[in-house]
């Protein structure tokens, strides 16, 4: 049925009823693209191009992203076993799932192609093979900066600071919150490999496709950030779960909690929002333990970085660091 390196336990075996949804998704978007080819020259879609207001209006008439998403979602309602791995930026207000904060509005086809790989944009019919790295990059959007060694001055401060940690305790526990696919997360763990076998690092993400993709170390829609994984040995005491950063309840505690590029930009930026942020990690960080926070990527939000740091001391947090590479401190009680 798939051509994948691997059996693939959240897929549906029912094989019959993904055809004919995809038979019909297929028919019928062939038609709308043919409508639409009418007005537009070809080719409609090219990677990196500037479309022009007027290409765009007749593809919004004839290729209405709504009604694509909608389909896209019956396709993945019998493509996964479990509804849950339905990418969120399929999902609409009234699905029960957990919608994230989108860095992307897909209001157009074009937004919908966009966020795709080349392989992928600019079609409107799939095969089956197509369906996972379809899915898996709806779920993992491009970010900025998603390999790893994104922010090494950080890592050198976390590193001191795990250096004397370890000095008093015997053994250490980080948490990073909002971890996508996972490869910052290793590269926690992968550097408390080295200093201590006593350690515990958790991911959290809201994507259950994302967990799915960190846990098996496998990109089906990204070759190249695939080979990232292999710097990382498989024996790291690291694990994913499905969680939301301002609304998190884990049974256990952290001596370190890292949230980069999240807390005060585009996907956390609303005062009640950082509030309930705050207070999970004032409730999963010990005393005296550090939440760190690169905020490299938050150029228009400054405003509301910067309402997270009057908050976080009205909460008693200790602040060190600047609005873009910030450190909140958990005093001793």
């Amino acid at each position: 049925m798939h051509n994948y390196p691997s059996d693939i336990q959240i897929l549906s075996s029912d094989t019959a009823k993904l055809q004919a949804e995809l038979y019909r998704h297929n028919t019928e978007w062939q038609k709308h693209f043919e409508k639409a080819s009418q007005f537009i020259s070809a080719p409609i879609w090219a990677q990196n191009d500037s479309y022009q207001y007027c290409q765009k209006g007749i593809a919004d008439t004839f290729l209405p992203c709504a009604e694509f998403a909608l389909s896209l979602r019956r396709i993945a309602r019998i493509f996964f076993k479990d509804n849950s791995f339905i990418p969120s930026l399929l999902c609409s207000e009234c699905d029960h799932c957990n919608l994230m904060k989108r860095a992307y509005s897909l209001d157009s086809i074009f937004d919908f192609w966009h966020i795709l790989p080349g392989s992928l944009a600019g079609k409107i019919q799939y095969s089956e093979e197509d369906l996972l790295p379809l899915f898996c990059a709806l779920a993992d959007p491009p970010r900025y900066g998603t390999a790893p060694n994104r922010y090494p001055e950080q890592m050198r401060l976390f590193h001191e600071l795990a250096d004397d940690f370890l000095k008093a305790n015997s053994s250490i526990r980080v948490l990073d919150l909002g971890c996508g696919i996972g490869l910052g997360t290793l590269e926690l763990a992968n550097s408390l490999e080295k200093k201590t076998k006593n350690y515990d690092v958790q991911g959290l993400t809201l994507e259950p496709l994302e967990v799915w993709m960190a846990t098996n170390r496998f990109l089906p829609h990204d070759a190249v950030r695939q080979k990232y994984f292999q710097q990382f040995s498989c024996d790291l005491s690291c694990s994913f779960q499905v969680g939301d950063a301002k609304n998190f309840e884990l049974e256990s505690s952290f001596d370190f909690i890292f949230c980069n590029g999240l807390a005060g930009g585009r996907f956390l930026h609303k005062p009640c929002e950082l509030q309930r942020f705050l207070d999970c990690i004032d409730r999963h960080l010990n005393n005296g333990g550090y939440c760190f926070m690169a905020n490299c990527f938050h150029d228009g939000f400054r405003a509301t970085t910067e309402l997270l740091i009057i908050l976080a001391k009205q909460k008693g947090f200790w602040i060190h660091g600047t609005w873009r590479n910030l450190l909140l401190q958990k005093l001793q009680e």
